[in-house]
């Protein structure tokens, strides 16, 4: 038995709420194989939802989504926060996801492809008492707002503190959203980081300044992320595909920026 009925109405047995997340990657799955058939016959229609990180959003997508929709006009799209819990991926909830990879190892049921590597900026608001530090020792007594505790801006944070042998951070708030962590940054001692493509594409908007450290501080890699067993319809490959490339080209075009040499 799957259900059982009481005075509270129908509910799942244990072997139905273990049969449900099976269920309905079986039904995304035959969504999906229908869409596929579809798309290989020449439709330009179809439905995807893909988990994007802020990351993604601001340096990446702008590269993607015009040359997508012209190939695909008729595919319906969700972009959606990305999760720490993967499970979605088997769902179809989304197709896939691009963001950091996540700080727990993944087994063989996802595949991630590596896509960039970013670094990151602290930021302040504009005469911060910090904002001409130049070191990370000079930031042991401050206090942060940031995305969240297990997020990859906090993870290399954290990690370039440890390895100055510094004490670790004071964690005064967290915040999830882009625009409420400029805004607490803004309006408080606080101090902030992000993606170093995000605070270069925001400062204007935000107002925040960037405090010019001697040390580099490294995000994990960005990464498309999915299902290993579930196979992408014509236009998530697609999609999958211009992300790759998109990465590809933000990463070339900041060697030359360097003036390092690029192989052909």
């Amino acid at each position: 038995p799957l259900f059982e009925r009481s005075v509270r109405g129908v509910q799942a047995t244990a072997e139905g709420k273990a049969l449900l997340p099976r269920a309905r990657a079986i039904r995304t799955q035959l969504r999906q194989a229908d869409e596929d058939i579809r798309q290989l016959r020449g439709a330009r229609e179809g439905k995807l939802s893909v988990a994007l990180s802020h990351f993604a959003i601001i340096a990446l997508l702008p590269r993607v989504i015009g040359p997508f929709r012209k190939r695909w006009p008729g595919v319906q799209i969700a972009f959606v926060p990305p999760t720490f819990a993967l499970e979605g991926l088997r769902e179809g909830q989304p197709d896939f996801a691009v963001m950091s990879m996540p700080s727990r190892k993944l087994g063989s049921d996802y595949v991630a492809r590596p896509l960039y590597a970013t670094q990151v900026a602290l930021v302040a608001r504009p005469e911060h008492p910090l904002l001409k530090a130049n070191s990370l020792p000079q930031l042991t007594k401050a206090e942060w707002v940031l995305p969240s505790l297990d997020s990859s801006v906090t993870r290399g944070l954290a990690k370039s503190f440890r390895s100055a042998r510094l004490p670790p951070l004071s964690c005064a708030m967290t915040c999830q959203t882009l625009t409420g962590l400029e805004t607490l940054v803004r309006e408080t001692d606080l101090l902030g980081a992000m993606p170093l493509e995000v605070y270069e594409a925001r400062k204007s908007a935000s107002g925040l300044k960037r405090i010019p450290l001697r040390e580099p501080i490294e995000c994990p890699r960005v990464a498309l992320l999915r299902w290993a067993d579930g196979k992408p319809t014509a236009a998530a490959a697609d999609m999958e595909l211009a992300f790759l490339q998109a990465a590809h080209a933000l990463a070339t075009q900041n060697l030359r920026g360097s003036g390092t040499s690029i192989a052909p």
